[in-house]
């Protein structure tokens, strides 16, 4: 019961920014470590607390219990304590760098450096299993020299609530997404484990701006919005409990 009033009062005083940022956890869901080099295991809900065991990037965790505490930031990422099973042992994890979505495997060796297909290729793979109900398409009056209509959108909209729109032009692609299940903590942690990849590949390539991520926060610092220009101009927002992410593809 004690837990539970926790929780409510966290709620109440968090603001509606930053309740659609955190995703809720059910007991006996699994989730997927999304923490590059792998996550302490902790005998305590406190990054000081006795490490149990490292549990690997994309490994699998159950939740024991979702319930521990207030949220918390660490290292930008705002979120709770998770009880957890893994494999045969039992302790807290962050959820900060947890997911619901499968971690992208990147093969290093297929990255192009003036493209990020990576980003639509990961989103694609996490809807697979999900339901598709309605998709469609449209062409716009383009701007192309040759006056073809060179712009056009494709959009699919899935049971779970995510929408996925293609847009392509003259020298231009961009791709939207929107998703209850995507959170911002997703994006920090999907760029930290893609960029030095990228940069180990791709650091002679001058045409790529090195514009730091800006964070955008709340009153209270917790994080509400980004967007970065590298690798590619990228934004992200909540937005009525989704995540909207708003990515360029390619262009000259």
């Amino acid at each position: 019961m004690k837990r539970t009033i926790v929780f409510i009062l966290a709620c109440f005083f968090a603001t509606p920014a930053l309740v659609s940022q955190i995703f809720h956890a059910k007991k006996g869901e699994q989730l997927s470590v999304f923490a590059v080099s792998g996550l302490n295991l902790r005998a305590e809900p406190d990054t000081n607390a006795k490490v149990i065991a490292k549990i690997a990037y994309a490994e699998k965790v159950q939740i024991v219990d979702p319930i521990t505490g207030f949220f918390e930031t660490i290292e930008d990422r705002t979120g709770y304590w998770f009880k957890v099973q893994y494999k045969n042992q039992e302790g807290f994890l962050f959820s900060g760098y947890l997911t619901k979505l499968k971690p992208p495997q990147i093969n290093p060796d297929q990255i192009n450096c003036s493209e990020f297909n990576e980003f639509p290729d990961w989103i694609k793979e996490n809807l697979k299993n999900d339901t598709l109900i309605h998709s469609g398409n449209r062409l716009f009056k383009g701007d192309d020299p040759d006056g073809k209509n060179w712009s056009e959108a494709n959009w699919s909209f899935y049971s779970s609530g995510a929408w996925v729109c293609h847009y392509t032009g003259y020298e231009w692609e961009e791709y939207v997404f929107e998703s209850f299940d995507i959170t911002l903590n997703d994006i920090l942690n999907l760029l930290d484990y893609y960029i030095p990849m990228r940069d180990k590949k791709c650091s002679n390539e001058s045409y790529f701006s090195t514009e730091k991520l800006i964070l955008k926060k709340d009153e209270s610092g917790h994080l509400h919005e980004l967007e970065c220009h590298y690798p590619r101009p990228l934004s992200a927002k909540k937005s009525g409990g989704k995540t909207q992410i708003t990515i360029s593809l390619w262009d000259l």
